[in-house]
């Protein structure tokens, strides 16, 4: 691992992206057999130390640790990723391609039969794209509770970053009483150390709630798991 990270300094990139190998159903990893924490894969002690010695190693060579599994250089974070992590509006186009619009996630058909179908019944029937967005928003709305996803979303996508969520905003969005239900919620990783709140010195007001790194990064599923639960 040590020799790998030194091999990727060596070309002097401004960005580099460290990700833990997800195993996933029906993948090839997951036909040939492999599985988490067991040889030849990591274990989970060492995957631990294999994040924490990238973390300390590439933040010593000038990066930037600005998101989980993200550091660059200064001027160099990747601008498409953040649109996604700040849970910003984006269209997308092509089969199976998701997009996040006013609120609402959506899906193109993934097979080209059902595609086809879709580019020349579906859309070719909706008068105008405000027409379109309205059978989005009804679709999603049956099988859905778009603002609680959205406030999710928010709040797992936001942690993911240094700076953190943005705390005033959410008051402002949705209210005080969420608020409350997450700090309730990371009271515990606050405790332990492993996330902190940042406060406007003038106000006296919780603007922040931001992982540690890197300690609060490596369990931060465990903690945005816990955070869900007094949400929901």
């Amino acid at each position: 691992w040590k020799e790998t990270i030194e091999a990727a300094l060596s070309f002097d990139p401004p960005h580099i992206a460290v990700y833990d190998l997800m195993v996933e159903q029906k993948t090839a990893f997951d036909k040939w057999g492999y599985v988490p924490g067991l040889s030849p894969l990591p274990s989970e002690k060492d995957s631990t130390n294999m994040y924490r010695y990238a973390s300390n190693t590439l933040q010593q060579e000038g990066f930037k640790h600005y998101e989980i599994s993200n550091y660059a250089k200064s001027g160099f974070e990747c601008e498409h990723n953040r649109v996604y992590w700040e849970n910003k509006p984006f269209l997308a186009f092509g089969m199976g391609a998701a997009s996040y619009l006013q609120g609402f996630r959506f899906s193109r058909p993934r097979k080209l039969d059902d595609y086809l179908l879709f580019v020349n019944e579906e859309l070719r029937s909706c008068e105008d794209w405000t027409n379109y967005m309205q059978r989005v928003r009804e679709n999603a709305s049956q099988l859905h509770h778009p603002n609680l996803e959205e406030l999710t979303d928010k709040v797992m996508l936001g942690l993911r970053l240094r700076e953190g969520l943005d705390i005033e905003s959410i008051g402002i969005h949705y209210g005080t009483n969420v608020v409350d239900s997450i700090l309730e919620g990371a009271q515990t990783a606050i405790t332990m150390g492993h996330a902190k709140v940042e406060i406007d010195p003038n106000s006296g007001n919780i603007q922040r709630l931001r992982l540690v790194d890197p300690d609060g990064f490596m369990i931060s599923s465990e903690i945005i798991a816990n955070i869900f639960s007094y949400l929901n």
